[in-house]
């Protein structure tokens, strides 16, 4: 617009248009404050679980390392590695406090199987 044409029609439709501008911004402004103070609650939740995660793996470590020793007691004592009468209480007791935790027992199972299989195969492998 050229300055010697701006009416007062124009003005005000300029300031209008100023005013909507000012409400949008102002309701981006609140729609991005929530949408990080969303992102830092999530964050931080994150944080905890792979934390979390970081303590599974380093228990898992050290389950390892006594499977390890389990299995060289057996290899030197000539004893199975499967004891499957063993892995079913095992897996009974673990499902049970996995329920008190509110995991559900299939959950808890699957897992279990997999950690059980592993530390068989590597027992297996210290027989050697």
């Amino acid at each position: 617009m050229e300055a010697g044409n701006f009416n007062l029609r124009q003005a005000v439709m300029f300031h209008s248009m100023a005013i909507c501008g000012a409400q949008s911004q102002s309701v981006l402004i609140l729609t991005l404050s929530k949408k990080i103070e969303k992102a830092k609650l999530l964050g931080h939740l994150r944080q905890k679980i792979t934390e979390t995660d970081w303590e599974v793996i380093r228990l898992l470590g050290i389950r390892r390392r006594l499977v390890l020793e389990v299995g060289e007691v057996k290899r030197k004592h000539g004893m199975a590695v499967r004891d499957v009468g063993r892995e079913e209480v095992l897996l009974s007791i673990l499902t049970s406090s996995g329920a008190k935790e509110g995991l559900s027992p299939d959950y808890v199972r699957s897992l279990y199987r997999i950690i059980i299989e592993h530390s068989v195969a590597e027992e297996l492998e210290l027989m050697k």
